[in-house]
């Protein structure tokens, strides 16, 4: 959704044909030794003769990635960030050419808002994914909301496979709202 955005934003500035290459490096889903290297070798090989005019970097492995091997394929465009959230850039100088923005995510203004738009709310059910990087919006959704705890029931569908989640989520009781966080792998 974010990368329709930026496409869509920067088609509508110009009557010129903007061509786009998004790659997913999925960092996330696959962490293990060796991953970087081949996706370095595999985008060389890929833009050898391709001359950027920007380069979008979407979350902090891909800023991370971006900074660290742009001068070896010669990608001298300037880098935007975004998709980082507030407190997790990589803590590192930047050159002048990247720029970006972060933005706050607060579980419990979520949840409040949601309370806000639907008082009669009893049951709130958190939806995460089976990836590491998905347990850890669990904990902190079971951390963020224990204020919540004495006046709702809390729902924690967790790390299932796909088709019982949708079984779940059919199947809410009355007055449930949903907050869903990441959802990587089931």
């Amino acid at each position: 959704i974010l990368t329709d955005s930026i496409q869509s934003t920067m088609n509508a500035g110009t009557e010129e044909h903007l061509e786009f290459f998004p790659e997913y490096l999925d960092f996330v889903r696959f962490s293990e030794p060796g991953h970087e290297a081949r996706m370095v070798d595999f985008l060389r090989g890929k833009y050898e003769s391709t001359r950027f005019e920007l380069i979008f970097a979407i979350g902090p492995e891909a800023l991370r990635f971006t900074v660290k091997h742009r001068a070896e394929w010669s990608l001298l465009a300037p880098v935007v960030f975004t998709g980082i959230r507030e407190g997790t850039l990589p803590a590192t100088e930047f050159p002048a050419d990247v720029v970006g923005t972060t933005f706050q995510l607060d579980p419990v203004k979520t949840l409040d808002l949601a309370l806000q738009l639907q008082p009669d709310t009893q049951h709130v059910v958190i939806v995460t994914g089976a990836a590491p990087f998905d347990k850890t919006w669990e904990a902190t959704a079971r951390e963020s909301y224990q204020g919540h705890e004495k006046r709702l029931d809390f729902i924690y569908l967790s790390g299932l496979p796909m088709p019982d989640l949708l079984r779940e989520v059919a199947n809410l009781p009355e007055r449930s709202v949903v907050v869903y966080f990441t959802f990587f792998t089931d």
